[in-house]
């Protein structure tokens, strides 16, 4: 941006209240994404989070990744594209993949392999 928005010259717009937040990109393309960057320990960069509860190791996520490839085949086509293993493609995640992610698969996946405090 070099400058102010044309758009304040309209007098119908009032900043911010005429742009509500679009939930689904503030929470399904950012929050999500943080959460894994959290679990699999790649969020801060130069710390060593090897000793944090809420990062998994990879043996977990090996764990994790055989289950959702396991269970691909038993989830109805209905909830959109199949499972992908989370480790490997998470930055490929499109908006449905974190929202399926975060509503139907993180409970399950995730379960008894974080502290009960971070789940």
């Amino acid at each position: 941006m070099s400058g102010r928005s044309i758009l304040t010259e309209l007098q119908t717009i009032r900043f911010p209240k005429s742009f509500p937040l679009d939930i689904m990109h503030l929470f399904f393309e950012n929050v999500a994404i943080n959460m894994f960057r959290h679990w699999s320990g790649t969020f801060y960069k130069r710390i060593n989070t090897s000793n944090d509860p809420f990062v998994l190791s990879k043996n977990t996520w090996k764990e994790i990744e055989e289950l959702m490839h396991s269970n691909c085949k038993q989830i109805p086509s209905e909830f959109g594209r199949p499972l992908r293993n989370i480790q490997k493609h998470y930055n490929g995640f499109k908006v449905v993949e974190w929202s399926n992610w975060i509503t139907m698969y993180f409970l399950p996946f995730l379960n008894q392999k974080l502290p009960r405090s971070y789940v």
